[in-house]
């Protein structure tokens, strides 16, 4: 794929942006007007945001957080377009053939929407790709969940398509462990981007979003072994966490033999 469709590396345009920004050679007026014109943009911007200010005050007791000002610039100017900036629309199209490029060939079915199975030693593992609904037109928001339904823990109607709520354990993006942070990808200006709790951490390049498909997938068939479920269920962090059917939430060693063999 062509690495300007799906760049692993933040634009300079938004780098010298930050960079003027942080240096005060420029107000933030003229910073954005040089920021248009180098995005080619007609309509006007504004680098006045509350997320850009914060990178900007962590920077000055954290020098790793330079990344992350660039990073907010990109995404304060993809909140205000009024239209779509068309290399999101391109983007978006991508991220979605390599997700169904990496799903199929792990053996997931897509059964609904974002909705993907994979029956798994009588038990059907399930991800799905959850958008969030958001006000900017640049801005796709979306994460992955993930879930084990169990024959001993049935509770749904809907045969081999099931959805989230048939299953009995679940947890996002991969994690089952305290702190249970929302851990998202944000599409915008072209850009896949990498937030967790709200901030974001890293731009995604092609190559990288295919790694974290991977990492994914290779963890969901691992839990849905029966010894993983086992070490899951009867850990602390996980009884106070993350969507757990309550009937292995209060099983004796016994009982939650039985309920996962």
């Amino acid at each position: 794929m062509d690495r300007t469709l799906w760049p692993s590396n933040l634009p300079e345009v938004f780098r010298e942006a930050a960079g003027a920004l942080l240096a005060e050679h420029e107000s933030h007026e003229e910073a954005a007007e040089r920021l248009r014109q180098g995005l080619g943009l007609a309509q006007c911007l504004s680098l006045v945001d509350d997320g850009l200010a914060e990178a900007m005050s962590a920077l000055s007791q954290d020098p790793r957080e330079l990344e992350s000002v660039a990073l907010n610039v990109a995404l304060t100017v993809g909140r205000q377009l009024a239209h779509q900036y068309p290399m999101s629309s391109l983007a978006w199209d991508a991220v979605n053939d390599e997700l169904a490029d990496v799903f199929t060939t792990f053996g997931f079915l897509r059964v609904a929407g974002g909705v993907w199975n994979r029956p798994q030693r009588g038990r059907v593992v399930v991800i799905h790709v959850q958008e969030s609904v958001t006000l900017e037109a640049d801005v796709r928001r979306f994460t992955f969940r993930w879930g084990v339904t169990l024959p001993g823990v049935s509770f749904c109607r809907h045969d081999g398509a099931h959805q989230l709520s048939c299953c009995a354990v679940s947890g996002g993006m991969g994690s089952v462990r305290e702190p249970h942070v929302e851990h998202a990808l944000v599409l915008t200006m072209g850009l896949v981007l990498e937030q967790l709790a709200g901030r974001p951490l890293r731009l995604v390049g092609r190559e990288g979003f295919r790694a974290r498909l991977h990492r994914l997938v290779n963890f969901c068939e691992r839990v849905a072994e029966r010894d993983r479920l086992v070490e899951l269920v009867n850990g602390q962090p996980w009884r106070s966490g993350i969507g757990i059917a309550e009937q292995l939430r209060n099983a004796n060693p016994s009982q939650l033999d039985e309920l996962l063999s």
